[in-house]
C-alpha cells in the first residue's frame, strides 16, 4: 500500500490562535511597586471616585433647585400654550404652535441655568477644586475630594453625561424637557379640573379648611391661586413639586395620630366606594360627613382627577 508523505497533511487549513501575555514585575521592579503601593492606591482611588460622583450629583441637585426657585416663566407664553393645549381641536396649526411654545419655554429655562455664574464651572476641574470644597461641610468628605485635585479627568465622561440635564432639546434626561413637555401639561389639567369642577362641587368652608391644613405648604396662597396658571413658575423645583403633590394626594405627618387615622380612613372609603381615592383631593375627606363624602365621591368619581407632577 502506498504511504502518503506527512507533508500532505500539514498547512492545509488556516488556524487562529489567541496569545495572552501579562507583565509580571520581578526583582527590583516588584519591590518598587510594592513599596510605593501603586496597586492599592489605584483600587482606593477607584472606590473613592464613586463617592465623588455622589457629591457631584448632590451639587447639581442643589444648583438646579436654587436656579429653578428663582425662574419666572413668561406669562404670555404659558397662557398661549395653555390655550392651544386646552383647545383639543384638529387644527393642523395646533401641534406646530404647541411645539414652538414648548421650545421657547425650554430655552428660557436653560438660559437661566447658563446665566448663573456657577454654570461655567460645573463641567470643569473647578467642580473638584472649587465648587465641591465650598459646598461640602464634612471634613472626611472634603479630605476625599482634595485627594482628586490632580485626578479630575477621572470624571470627564461622568460630567459629560450630567451636562445633558441642561439641554434645551426634547430629551427625556433634560430638566427643561421634564418641566415643559411633561409636568406643564399636568399642571394645566389640574388648573382646569380645579377651576371648572372642584370649585363647583366643594363647599367654600371645605376649601378654607384645606387651606388651613396645608398652610405650611401654601404659605398664605389661596387654593384657587395655588392652581392658577400664574403659580406655575412657583412649581418648578423638586421641593415645590413635592409640596404641590402633597396638596393633591394628601400626606401623613410623622408622629401625628390624626394623620395616621386619616390615612387609614382614605383606604376604607376607597374600598367602600370602589374608587381610587387619589382621584380626589385627599384632604377633602377630613372635612365632610359620611353622607357628604359619599355624595362628593360619586360626583367626582369620573370627573375629578388631579395629576401628580414628575420629580426630577
Amino acid at each position: 500500500m502506498h504511504m502518503k508523505h506527512l507533508s500532505d497533511f500539514t498547512h492545509k487549513y488556516s488556524l487562529s490562535k489567541t496569545l495572552r501575555f501579562r507583565l509580571v514585575p520581578i526583582g527590583k521592579t516588584d519591590e518598587f511597586i510594592s513599596r510605593q503601593q501603586f496597586i492599592e492606591s489605584d483600587e482606593r482611588r477607584n472606590s473613592e471616585s464613586k463617592k465623588i460622583k455622589g457629591f457631584i450629583d448632590q451639587y447639581h441637585k442643589a444648583f438646579i433647585q436654587d436656579v429653578l426657585s428663582h425662574i419666572k416663566l413668561p406669562t404670555e407664553k404659558v397662557e398661549a400654550l395653555y390655550d392651544w393645549y386646552a383647545e383639543k381641536s384638529d387644527d393642523p396649526n395646533r401641534k406646530m404652535q404647541i411645539k414652538t411654545l414648548q421650545k421657547e419655554l425650554r430655552e428660557h429655562i436653560v438660559t437661566a441655568f447658563k446665566n448663573d455664574r456657577r454654570f461655567g464651572n460645573l463641567f470643569k476641574d473647578k467642580m473638584i477644586k472649587e465648587l465641591l470644597p465650598d459646598f461640602l461641610t464634612d471634613e472626611n468628605d472634603l479630605y476625599v475630594v482634595n485627594r482628586f485635585r490632580d485626578f479630575t479627568t477621572y470624571f470627564t465622561n461622568f460630567q459629560t453625561n450630567r451636562k445633558n440635564m441642561y439641554s434645551d432639546e426634547e430629551k427625556s434626561t433634560a430638566i427643561a424637557f421634564r418641566i415643559v413637555n411633561q409636568n406643564l401639561f399636568k399642571l394645566f389639567d389640574n388648573h382646569a379640573t380645579f377651576t371648572k369642577k372642584v370649585t363647583t362641587i366643594l363647599p367654600a368652608e371645605v376649601i378654607t379648611n384645606i387651606e388651613r391644613d396645608f398652610s405650611d405648604v401654601l404659605s398664605g396662597v389661596r387654593l384657587k391661586d395655588f392652581f392658577s396658571l400664574d403659580n406655575i413658575s412657583r412649581t418648578l423645583s423638586q421641593n415645590t413639586i413635592e409640596a404641590y403633590n402633597a396638596v393633591i394626594g394628601g400626606r401623613v405627618k410623622e408622629g401625628e395620630k390624626k394623620a395616621k387615622e386619616l390615612d387609614v380612613k382614605y383606604k376604607e372609603i376607597s374600598i367602600r366606594y370602589n374608587i381610587n381615592i387619589n382621584e380626589v383631593i385627599a384632604c377633602i375627606i377630613n372635612d365632610m360627613s359620611e353622607t357628604e363624602q359619599r355624595e362628593s365621591i360619586l360626583q367626582t368619581r369620573s370627573t375629578v382627577h388631579h395629576k401628580k407632577c414628575i420629580i426630577y
